[in-house]
């Protein structure tokens, strides 16, 4: 069993290192504030407001089907291809 756990600990990363997070005044900060708050709907409203439209819709799938729906609503009003349409 021993044997077991220190095969299984080598694959985690060594708690004497550190992790950082940016949360600057920049648009990545502000977008990374809300999600670490869990406030996706924030996190989306950034995306789009920076024209990151990828990221709104990723983000939106993670806040729930709602969020998704407004999210998308807003993509195709501001999308005018020819498959958007």
């Amino acid at each position: 069993h021993i044997k077991e756990e220190k095969e299984e600990s080598e694959f985690l990363p060594s708690s004497g290192g550190t992790f950082n997070i940016s949360v600057s005044g920049d648009i990545d900060g502000l977008i990374t504030q809300a999600l670490l708050t869990g406030n996706f709907e924030s996190a989306v409203d950034l995306c789009l407001h920076d024209n990151r439209m990828a990221d709104a819709i990723i983000l939106a799938i993670a806040g729930g089907q709602e969020l998704l729906a407004r999210t998308q609503k807003k993509y195709f009003a501001k999308s005018q291809s020819k498959i958007t349409r």
